[in-house]
């Protein structure tokens, strides 16, 4: 609010200018880059679906190596388990992330009816929630 959009990306960059390759992207290339208006809405979907079930890929790998008991002596020594202080996330939150991807793909599958449908979205509002994450958003229509 008390500055331009251009100085929040110059200051939040700021501590890798130090680093010489690659080079800093500047803040049109940020701006060209995160212009989606030229992408069409079924291709925005797609990608967006396709960045989820990804994401979900991986959370599933974490949730198979994150165990919530006490980890015993003879299991894999690639098992964490999560009471680990070492370990830089934990069970729930891994699961707080699962319910955002799932929410989010279940929304966007929803969405793709909708606008493969060729209905009026405009009538439909969505809003956004953080109730299942306090980082990560999930849409849900209204």
């Amino acid at each position: 609010m008390f500055t331009t959009h251009e100085m929040r990306f110059a200051k939040r960059f700021e501590a890798f200018s130090d680093i010489p390759q690659p080079p800093p992207l500047s803040y049109n290339d940020y701006k060209q880059g995160s212009d989606y208006s030229s992408v069409k809405s079924k291709d925005l979907l797609s990608s967006a679906s396709e960045c989820f079930r990804s994401a979900k890929g991986i959370i599933d790998w974490l949730l198979e190596v994150i165990v919530s008991d006490k980890v015993d002596d003879n299991s894999s020594a690639e098992k964490r388990s999560d009471d680990d202080i070492y370990l830089p996330i934990h069970r729930d939150e891994v699961m707080s992330l699962a319910k955002v991807c799932v929410t989010n793909s279940l929304f966007l599958l929803k969405l793709s009816s909708v606008v493969g449908a060729e209905n009026n979205i405009g009538s439909s509002s969505v809003s956004l929630e953080y109730k299942i994450n306090k980082m990560y958003c999930t849409f849900a229509f209204q």
